[in-house]
């Protein structure tokens, strides 16, 4: 037995874990504020899909390389510390951002790296909150709280630009990006409070290495059936997706000459399929058929 973990699924880790949800709630829209707000910042200062593009770049591209083997140091660290330690990372950037907005000293590729920066950061905190619903809720509420995590998302992605687009129109940028560190530091309150389950070295003392890891991870994918097909079918999606969510704010200002609110409008407009797909999967109690 390589690993056992110190807590099952039970009554209690599944409050824990919705009361660390509402956390992250809190957080995910201080940070959807903060996007929004940069992004039109950005199309404001540059006026260039090119940059746009390059902004966008520098903060997805870290989570995509390094996410495959984050995951499996989420799953050999202490969660809490990664979750509690990342976060307070993110916190620190945006302080620096807002130092640099209050001194009149920010540049587009300071922006840049330091965008870049924290999509390091999010690429090991991510795998570390995923891989809290297994550990922490029973699995006939699984796909309940799949659907859960679906709607606060759309939710955030919905009222998040709303907030920030009016935001806008009374504060100046590093006055907003303030309720991005707030919004950590409530996070904080609930992960602190709560307990969260540990992996432990086997019974037989031994643990396995990190490349064992993650070779088990993709043979998992591998074998999974229907797995790969469904990853393909996202990736193409996104692939598809990205050019015109990332372009939407040049597209908005400069083609059509709208504003921060008509930019949130569609925004918001775009989330709905995602508000109610999550509110079916929370409703449903689970499906006859599972492929995995």
């Amino acid at each position: 037995m390589d690993e056992i973990m110190d807590l099952q699924p039970s009554k209690t880790t599944f409050k824990h874990y919705l009361l660390f949800l509402s956390g992250q709630f809190v957080s995910m829209l201080g940070s959807n504020v903060a996007q929004f707000v940069i992004v039109w910042w950005v199309t404001l200062e540059t006026k260039s899909a090119v940059y746009l593009s390059i902004a966008s770049f520098a903060a997805f591209t870290p989570f995509l390389v390094l996410a495959p083997f984050t995951g499996v140091f989420a799953d050999r660290w202490n969660r809490k510390i990664l979750i509690g330690v990342t976060d307070l990372l993110q916190a620190l950037i945006a302080l620096i951002i807002i130092t640099l907005f209050w001194l009149n000293g920010i540049s587009i590729w300071t922006l840049i790296v330091l965008m870049a920066i924290r999509g390091i950061f999010q690429a090991f905190q991510a795998p570390a909150v995923s891989t809290l619903i297994p550990l922490m809720v029973p699995s006939d509420k699984l796909s309940r709280i799949n659907g859960l995590n679906f709607l606060l998302s759309g939710v955030v992605g919905f009222i998040g630009p709303v907030i920030a687009a009016m935001m806008l129109e009374m504060w100046a940028i590093h006055e907003i990006l303030w309720l991005d560190v707030a919004t950590f530091l409530i996070a904080a309150v609930p992960l602190i409070i709560i307990k969260i389950p540990t992996v432990k070295m086997g019974i037989d003392g031994r643990k396995t290495s990190f490349t064992r890891d993650f070779i088990d991870g993709l043979a998992f994918i591998k074998n999974a059936r229907g797995l790969i097909a469904l990853l393909m079918t996202a990736m193409m999606i996104n692939f598809l997706a990205m050019p015109l969510d990332v372009l939407f704010p040049y597209y908005i200002k400069f083609i059509h000459q709208g504003e921060a609110s008509e930019l949130a409008f569609i925004i918001a407009a775009s989330q709905i399929g995602m508000l109610l797909g999550g509110l079916l999967m929370s409703i449903i109690r689970g499906f006859r058929r599972k492929m995995f």
